[in-house]
């Protein structure tokens, strides 16, 4: 599926999975995707987690945008509840990295710490 989302869009996107890679200091992994009804969404997840990390790794946030979407772009978090709905993509990248940040954090709870 080729990536629908404007040039702006993408790279804004872009710059919200560099964001959390470099807050939570692990590979932000970026999917894009089409639904049945011609909405997109942006997928951001991470593949691996530190060791004794009690969560599994996974989608951390996502971002929805155009057939079904109020304003420009909406937020859902790794459990597909809503974090913001008809936003615009910068206020949309704003939710993300935190809750995307604070998705990571449940993953890694209970992970090895280095002294």
């Amino acid at each position: 599926m080729l990536n629908a989302f404007t040039p702006d869009q993408q790279s804004q996107i872009e710059a919200l999975r560099a964001a959390i890679a470099r807050r939570i200091q692990r590979t932000v992994t970026l999917d894009f995707g089409e639904d049945d009804h011609g909405g997109l969404w942006a997928a951001l997840g991470v593949e691996t987690l530190p060791y004794g990390s009690w969560g599994q790794p996974g989608m951390l946030v996502s971002i929805l945008a155009g057939a079904g979407i109020d304003g420009e772009a909406a937020v859902v978090a790794a459990d597909f509840s809503t974090i913001a709905n008809g936003v615009s993509m910068q206020e949309a990248a704003k939710a993300a990295t935190f809750a995307g940040v604070r998705a990571y954090r449940e993953k890694a709870c209970g992970a090895l710490r280095r002294h």
